[in-house]
């Protein structure tokens, strides 16, 4: 019951049992097991401390420890537990993985490599591994070589379990980091022959130039990949990509916000995981947020947010009643294409005057461009950025050029866009006076 998540009928039996048995040390580990999945860490160090206190060798009760401490952020601690659970049983590969976990996250970089490498020596290495030592060594890359090594975890992969959708993925972004196109194309074919109607294998063929690419990323290839990727989110951008974009778009538009006095109307526009809503909610009054990622708005929930909305981004711009004073689109516009419409689209959700703030990739073009990469994001160039602003009425823009985050220890070059909205009765005065003034001249 309590792997089927039906917490509540699972707690019944443990605590029946801890009633006849109060020192029980499966149901004190099991029990505790539970309050992690339900966020009582404190509640689950007790249970599972008394685990260990009774049976002192219970080996996976010291791992269950381990990783209520680890999610408190009590790495110390954690590291204690995996460590003894090694003492009683040296080659156990849970334990193993997660001290590679949190040497990891206590800085000790060499040390954790050393760990996975402890780990792959073991044949053949589990699917947990490889995707843990990929993550690893993404977010710990020196050099292609790193890359190359992390391509060769999901070719392992992908060899004992030709039908694992998520490697497939996996390798594509691999392939794509080495800048190697036909073969991640490929990857992507033999993808959809197995999956005719996969909405990542057929957005991501046509990022590496294997299918004509589309106006914009469809609405099923934005909800399977957002979904999937909700929960780690915050963790693989920010805490490890050097994530960027809702503090850029903050340093460039608070200038014209205003003191922050909660009194202006404003829109985050795929808000995702809401990293903008802490920033903003100074500025605003009843802030929206609108993703078309469910996942992602039940992590935005509780970041100061007062609606938050599951709606497609240039559809709820179309049909909203509201008029916003400011509309926020902090690394959304990476999944369109052409920005003309949607731009026209944010400038008549906003009242005249309004702030529209933005980031977007960039593309190292002169002429009037996008495209999308092999990144299955599109960028864009400065041209198409200024004339789809000026062909929606904004004015006053500033462009500014800035690192978005960082992607195989590499940097990624990006816009922030601060533009107003025309007001329109100034623009109707000044046109009446320009065309008095003209007659005057001789």
């Amino acid at each position: 019951m309590q792997r089927a998540g039906e917490f509540a009928e699972s707690e019944r039996p443990y605590n029946e049992v801890l009633q006849h048995y109060p020192s029980h040390p499966d149901a004190l580990n099991f029990l505790g097991v539970l309050r992690i999945r339900q966020q009582r860490m404190d509640d689950a160090i007790v249970l599972i401390e008394a685990a260990v206190k009774e049976a002192p060798d219970y080996v996976d009760a010291h791992i269950n420890l381990g990783n209520a401490y680890k999610l408190l952020g009590r790495l110390d601690d954690a590291q204690r537990c995996y460590e003894r659970a090694l003492e009683l049983r040296p080659c156990l590969l849970d334990a193993l993985l997660n001290l590679a976990v949190v040497l990891e996250a206590d800085g000790r970089i060499a040390e954790a490599r050393a760990m996975y490498r402890r780990l792959l020596a073991a044949s053949p290495p589990r699917r947990s591994t490889l995707f843990n030592y990929d993550r690893f060594l993404r977010r710990n890359s020196m050099s292609m070589t790193d890359i190359e090594e992390a391509l060769n975890c999901f070719t392992a992969i992908f060899r004992h379990e030709p039908g694992d959708g998520p490697a497939r993925s996996e390798l594509g972004l691999m392939l794509y980091l080495l800048e190697r196109r036909d073969e991640a194309a490929a990857v992507y074919r033999d993808w959809l022959a197995h999956e005719p109607h996969h909405p990542v294998a057929r957005h991501m063929l046509a990022a590496a130039g294997g299918a004509p690419a589309p106006g914009r990323a469809d609405d099923a290839f934005i909800k399977s990949t957002f979904d999937s990727f909700a929960a780690s989110f915050d963790e693989m951008l920010v805490d490890n990509l050097n994530y960027v974009p809702p503090q850029r778009l903050l340093e460039r538009t608070a200038p014209f916000l205003g003191n922050p006095n909660g009194r202006l109307s404003m829109l985050d526009a795929g808000c995702g995981t809401g990293l903008c809503g802490p920033l903003f909610r100074p500025f605003a009054a009843e802030p929206v947020g609108v993703d078309l990622s469910a996942g992602m708005l039940y992590r935005a929930d509780g970041r100061g947010y007062d609606r938050l909305e599951v709606a497609e981004l240039s559809d709820f711009l179309a049909s909203a009643e509201a008029r916003w004073e400011a509309v926020l689109l902090a690394d959304t516009l990476i999944y369109f294409g052409d920005l003309r419409e949607l731009f026209g689209r944010v400038a008549s959700a906003l009242v005249d005057g309004g702030l529209f703030g933005c980031t977007l990739e960039a593309l190292p073009d002169e002429e009037d461009r996008f495209e999308l990469s092999m990144s299955g994001r599109f960028r864009h160039s400065r041209r198409h950025v200024d004339n789809a602003l000026s062909l929606a009425g904004f004015v006053d823009a500033c462009v500014d050029q800035a690192s978005l985050r960082q992607e195989a220890g590499r940097p990624v070059p990006g816009w922030i866009v601060v533009a107003r909205r025309r007001d329109r009765a100034v623009s109707v005065e000044r046109m009446r006076m320009t065309s008095q003034a003209s007659v005057c001249v001789p």
